[in-house]
């Protein structure tokens, strides 16, 4: 049976936590907090800079540098594994030069298969979690649990308004490719030209300096997007992640309290 002073206490405890400020935070409010606290957990540096300054050049600067972080540690593989083929191809050529040509590019060909299917078909648990710290994932669970009336509904409420602001981003990003998939276009339309004039008889001339710049601003522009786009889905994974495990420790928790209960 239940204990009639346990009952007072947590009267009590609900009386003091009406006052508390946090309880009077919307869910909207506390939504943007979560995603402010993790950009914070990113962007350790630059904090003593102005809130502008900090909010709108180290904010989005630390984002491209994750993305980048998190694109490049999976291109390494790749590329090491490329390097390592090469190698492998001029030892095997170097030690068996009295090999036939067409068993040697059978071999390697089987190697290359078998560096690509390493590669780029990994096991899920060895890229899945790629960006993703345990850290970023506690500054959620941390801060969902300094708000005193959160349960399961509430997460759920918290990460469904976290969603919508992921949508939002989402679109932002599409609109940025766009704009680069018409620029791209515009630049392959100045190479095709290009082509054809090489091509044709007698050769024409077309002056070709602004393609170099055009292709490196173009390809630029693509990787920085691609790598604020990384920096984004780091953000919002970790706050899904981190409303999972609060979820889960508030069910643990009432699990507990039930049991006591029956007890």
């Amino acid at each position: 049976m239940n204990n009639p002073m346990d009952a007072l206490n947590k009267a009590a405890a609900d009386i003091k936590l009406s006052f508390s400020p946090d309880q009077h935070l919307m869910a909207y409010e506390q939504s943007l907090e979560l995603v402010a606290q993790v950009e914070a957990r990113l962007a350790k540096h630059g904090r003593s800079l102005p809130k502008w300054a900090y909010k709108n050049i180290i904010v989005p600067l630390t984002l491209i540098v994750r993305g980048a972080q998190s694109i490049l540690a999976e291109v390494t593989n790749l590329i090491v594994a490329i390097f390592a083929l090469l190698f492998l191809a001029v030892i095997a050529q170097g030690l068996l030069p009295n090999m036939d040509r067409d068993i040697f590019l059978i071999i390697l060909l089987l190697v290359m298969l078998l560096i690509v299917m390493v590669v780029i078909f990994p096991a899920p648990s060895l890229y899945c979690s790629e960006g993703i710290n345990s850290k970023y994932i506690s500054t959620v669970h941390k801060q969902l649990s300094q708000w005193n009336e959160m349960t399961i509904k509430r997460v759920e409420l918290i990460a469904k308004n976290v969603k919508i602001f992921e949508e939002r981003t989402q679109r932002r990003l599409v609109i940025f490719r766009w704009l680069l998939a018409a620029g791209w276009a515009l630049v392959s339309i100045f190479t095709t030209e290009l082509v054809k004039s090489l091509a044709a008889v007698p050769p024409r001339v077309i002056d070709t300096a602004p393609l170099l710049p055009s292709l490196f601003l173009v390809g630029t522009i693509f990787l920085i997007v691609d790598f604020y786009a990384r920096g984004h889905d780091i953000v919002y994974r970790s706050i899904e992640l981190g409303c999972n495990e609060a979820i889960a420790q508030i069910d643990r928790h009432e699990i507990r309290q039930a049991l006591k209960n029956i007890t």
